[in-house]
């Protein structure tokens, strides 16, 4: 199943290997939310950059579901293929970075404790219409 987490913002760290971070928080159980998860077990993730016009779709996709619970459906979004990495590309996103972890540090195992995720990106796609 694919998970999808809105996230207020990243940053790029690095243009030669373009490297993007962005920091998922622990819930408040402790627990490491599903987007640290996957990325840590498919070695992979895909920003996507959208637009106002499906803000209300991913921010839907800020609620805890099972890991299980495929997000794209639950949200009404479509995935497309990718190019290089497992996971897939939101159809309707302005521009979506393909990236390959390249460090994560975690920050703290406290409630809401985060960790700081690097990925190099490997292939910048345009929306797919």
């Amino acid at each position: 199943m694919w998970n999808l987490s809105p996230f207020s913002f990243f940053r790029g760290v690095s243009a030669n290997p373009p490297v993007v971070c962005f920091c998922p928080v622990r819930n408040g159980k402790r627990q490491k939310i599903d987007t640290l998860n996957n990325i840590e077990g498919a070695g992979d993730f895909v920003v996507n950059i959208v637009s106002e016009d499906i803000v209300p779709q991913i921010n839907a996709t800020s609620a805890e579901f099972l890991p299980e619970v495929d997000e794209f459906e639950v949200s009404g979004l479509t995935p497309v293929p990718r190019d290089l990495v497992e996971s897939p590309r939101v159809r309707k996103s302005r521009v979506s970075m393909e990236c390959k972890p390249v460090r994560v540090v975690e920050t703290s195992e406290l409630p809401f404790g985060g960790s700081i995720v690097a990925g190099s990106t490997c292939v910048l796609a345009r929306p797919t219409v």
